[in-house]
C-alpha cells in the first residue's frame, strides 16, 4: 500500500478482464475510516502496464497524476506506468538519409512477461515520416532507418501492453542536413510580421540572412527579425544561414493579411435596404459585435452605431462605423437664382446640391432665346463660358440627375429653372 499525494489510500492487486491477467488500483478513499465508511473501491484503475506482483506499487504513486498519457479504447487515462520512462537516441550526419536510433530505455533490463499468443508486450518505433512502423516482442537495442528525403521528422517509440499505451516518447530530427522550422506570426494592430526560426539540430554558431519578398526593403542578420511591410499581400520569404552542416537556403510563402476596417466612419443607407458589414477570412481571431454577434458577415438595416472587435490570443483591435438611413424616393434639392462672377469669391458659382448620394448629373445652359450656350457634368459652374464672363442678364437651365433610390435602383430627376446673373 501507499498513501496517494490526494490524502487516498492506493494498492495493487491482480485481477481479470476475462481473457488476460490484469492489475488493478484499489482505493480507499476515506483511509482513516473505519468498514464502508473508508470508501473502497476494488477496481479503481486499471493499470495500462504489465506490473508483477513482486514489483509492487511503484515508488512514485504522484506519476500517476501529474502527466496524463490516454489510452486506447478500454484503458483509462492515467500517469506513466512506471517512475522510468522510454527513452531513445537518434544519430545522423549532414548528408546521408539514414538515421540510427538506439532505446535506451531501463525497461530493457526489466523480464519482460510471455504469452501463449506473443503479444502481452512489445516495442514500436515510429519513424515520423509515413512508413510502416518498426515492432518488435523482444527487447529493442539499435534500429537503422533510411528516409526518402531530407527534412524534418517526429519519431515515436512506444513500450506498449493489452494494445494499451504504456510509455510513449517522441522526439524531432533534422535528416540530410540542419533544417529550420519558422512559425510566422503577425502582429494584429500592425503588419509588422515575425519570423520565430528554430535549427534542428541546434547550432548557437549559425549566421542568418533574410530576404523578406518585398521590393527595397533591408535584409536582416537576426535569428527571429520582425519585418514590418508597407501594404498586405502575399511574399515569398527567403532565409539563408551558414550552419555547422553548410549553406541551408529554406524559402516560405508569408501571407500579410489586412488590418481590421469597415470602411468610411459613416455609411448613408436608404430605408428598407440592407448594409453588409464583412471581416476578411484571411484575418485570424474571433470576433465579437457589440450587438452580440460573432458572425464575420452581418446585415444592418437600421440607424445606429455599430462596432466591432477581433480578438487574436492576446491581442485585440476594433473599428466602428455609424450608420443613417432615409428616404430614398425623395431627394430634396437646392439650385440658387442669381450669382455674382466678379472674383470677389463670394456667391461667384452655381452650385447644384442635392440631400442624397448623387449617382450622376447633367446641366445645360440657355439665353432667353432658347440657345444653349453650355453643358457641364459638374454640379458647380464657375459662371464663364469658354474662360469669358456672359452679360448680366436672366438665363435658363434644365438639369438632370440621378440618386440611388430604394432596394439600389437609380431614380432620375429632371430640373428646369431661371438664374440671373449680375455685377
Amino acid at each position: 500500500m501507499q498513501l496517494g499525494p490526494d490524502g487516498q489510500l492506493y494498492y495493487v492487486y491482480e485481477g481479470s478482464d476475462g481473457f488476460f491477467t490484469t492489475f488493478y488500483f484499489g482505493v480507499f478513499t476515506n483511509p482513516n475510516d473505519i468498514g464502508a465508511a473508508s470508501g473502497h473501491i476494488h477496481n479503481y484503475i486499471k493499470l495500462p502496464c504489465y506490473i508483477r506482483g513482486s514489483w509492487g506499487l511503484p515508488n512514485f504513486i504522484e506519476s500517476y497524476f501529474q502527466t496524463a498519457v490516454p489510452g486506447t479504447p478500454g484503458c483509462p487515462t492515467i500517469g506513466a506506468s512506471l517512475a522510468e520512462h522510454v527513452d531513445f537516441t537518434m544519430q545522423a550526419d549532414c548528408s546521408g538519409l539514414e538515421v540510427v536510433f538506439e532505446n535506451i530505455s531501463p525497461y530493457q533490463e526489466y523480464e519482460l512477461p510471455s504469452n501463449p499468443n506473443g503479444w502481452y508486450v512489445w516495442w514500436e518505433l515510429d519513424f515520423g515520416d509515413g512508413t510502416e512502423p518498426f515492432f518488435t516482442y523482444e527487447p529493442m537495442g539499435r534500429v537503422a532507418h533510411t528516409y526518402e528525403k531530407p527534412g524534418t521528422y517526429r519519431p515515436k517509440m512506444a513500450y506498449r501492453q493489452h494494445d494499451c499505451n504504456a510509455d510513449v516518447e517522441q522526439k524531432e530530427i533534422a535528416v540530410g542536413g540542419t533544417q529550420a522550422v519558422i512559425d510566422v506570426d503577425q502582429d494584429c494592430a500592425g503588419l509588422g510580421v515575425l519570423f520565430a526560426t528554430r535549427l534542428i539540430p541546434e547550432d548557437p554558431n549559425a549566421t542568418f540572412q533574410w530576404d523578406f519578398g518585398d521590393t527595397g526593403s533591408t535584409p536582416s542578420t537576426e535569428a527571429n527579425p520582425i519585418h514590418e511591410y508597407t501594404r498586405p499581400g502575399d511574399y515569398t520569404v527567403t532565409l539563408t544561414a551558414e550552419t555547422d552542416c553548410g549553406t541551408l537556403t529554406q524559402t516560405l510563402e508569408a501571407h500579410v493579411h489586412g488590418l481590421l476596417d469597415l470602411g468610411a466612419p459613416v455609411a448613408e443607407l436608404c430605408q428598407g435596404d440592407v448594409l453588409l458589414l464583412q471581416i476578411p477570412d484571411d484575418i485570424p481571431g474571433s470576433v465579437e459585435w457589440n450587438f452580440g454577434s460573432d458572425e464575420r458577415v452581418v446585415s444592418i438595416a437600421s440607424a445606429g452605431q455599430y462596432s466591432v472587435k477581433l480578438v487574436q490570443d492576446d491581442c485585440i483591435t476594433g473599428d466602428e462605423i455609424t450608420v443613417t438611413t432615409f428616404d430614398c424616393s425623395v431627394c430634396p434639392y437646392f439650385a440658387p437664382n442669381v450669382i455674382t462672377p466678379n472674383g470677389d469669391d463670394e456667391n461667384d458659382s452655381f452650385v447644384f446640391s442635392v440631400e442624397c448620394p448623387s449617382l450622376s448629373y447633367h446641366m445645360n445652359l440657355y439665353d432667353r432665346w432658347g440657345h444653349r450656350l453650355y453643358s457641364t457634368n459638374s454640379p458647380v459652374w464657375n459662371g464663364r463660358i469658354k474662360n469669358d464672363i456672359p452679360p448680366a442678364g436672366v438665363y435658363y437651365y434644365m438639369i438632370e440627375f440621378s440618386y440611388m433610390g430604394p432596394g439600389s435602383q437609380p431614380i432620375t430627376k429632371k430640373v428646369k429653372g431661371w438664374l440671373q446673373i449680375l455685377y
